[in-house]
């Protein structure tokens, strides 16, 4: 278990950046954590878009570093926001355009390597 997982300043509602062991970095407040799936729930503030926040899911074997930007508020409440029915279907459509590019990036008998590589290059 990493020092920050036992680490008393690492609670719900506080901001934090966390550093995955893939070497991505996402910073946000703590939305929820659960010890039977071991997943950490961060709200991350968008700007310039109609959603204003992501939720994201990252699982703790995953979690390189966690370092502590600001606590939480004692009395700042935790409060689920459902979202708008056109922001979920702008989302689901922005998804499956998402996933019909990915699925014209694989290569029909190609190694994994060369899959790899083309994965990479797809990312830039």
């Amino acid at each position: 278990m990493s020092k920050a997982a036992t680490d008393p300043r690492v609670t719900i509602g506080s901001k934090v950046s966390v550093k995955t062991t893939l070497g991505d970095t996402y910073q946000g407040k703590i939305f929820a954590f659960d010890a039977r799936s071991a997943t950490l729930t961060l709200v991350e503030e968008i700007k310039n878009t109609t959603t204003n926040v992501n939720k994201r899911v990252i699982k703790t074997e995953f979690i390189a570093d966690i370092k502590v930007i600001s606590r939480s508020s004692e009395s700042e409440p935790g409060k689920l926001v459902m979202p708008k029915q056109e922001v979920c279907e702008e989302r689901l459509k922005r998804a499956l355009a998402q996933a019909q590019k990915s699925e014209k990036m694989l290569g029909a008998g190609v190694s994994a390597h060369a899959q790899a590589l083309m994965d990479h290059l797809a990312k830039m």
